[in-house]
């Protein structure tokens, strides 16, 4: 999901900037999640996001740059 992030918005350069947007979306996620009683909030979730996001973005740099 967010390994397009970079594609659509020029100014999503650096991991720091995906780990924020990992995050925010991730958290997002969660927080409705818990709020609507569709789901559980889980910290592995966002940890796993957050990874996959970062691998992601590796991927883009060494292959689209």
């Amino acid at each position: 999901m967010l390994t397009i992030a970079p594609i659509l918005f020029k100014s999503i350069d650096r991991y720091k900037h995906i780990i924020y947007v990992a995050v925010a979306i991730r958290m997002a996620i969660e927080i409705l999640q818990y709020n609507t009683s569709l789901g559980v909030f889980d910290i592995d979730d966002i940890i796993l996001s957050l990874t996959g996001s970062l691998i992601g973005f590796s991927l883009y740099k060494k292959f689209i740059k």
